[in-house]
């Protein structure tokens, strides 16, 4: 059973990469809004680079990804949300050619003793 969020087992620093793939065959407007979020146990956390800013309209895929270094307590949690402001619909993929492209990783960098 998978509950789409990062629990973590026990007290730690822990470090986080999440990424997004974006496919869009619409063209985008320069300064479209694309970011990741960072949730720790519901509520915002940290907040991803906006991407396309300045850039040319143009489309095609665009590849996005955030990293969080992060305190945590036995069973904190960790998610990761994404959101684009085009004004129009832009498919991500999970998966291509065994890939996983659309993700969120993490990994216990050190262990916290409770006080």
């Amino acid at each position: 059973l998978t509950t789409n969020r990062f629990t973590a087992p026990m007290n730690g620093i822990y470090q986080f990469y999440g990424k997004v793939l974006y496919n869009n065959s619409t063209v985008l407007a320069a300064n479209d809004v694309f970011q990741l979020y960072f949730y720790k146990n519901g509520a915002l956390t940290s907040t991803g680079k906006v991407i396309d800013v300045g850039e040319a309209t143009r489309t095609g895929f665009k590849f996005q990804v955030n990293y969080l270094t992060i305190d945590l307590d036995k069973n904190d949690y960790i998610e990761l949300y994404a959101l684009q402001g085009s004004g129009t619909t832009i498919n991500t993929h999970s998966e291509v050619a065994g890939s996983s492209w659309t993700s969120l990783q993490g990994a216990l960098i050190a262990a916290t003793e409770v006080e």
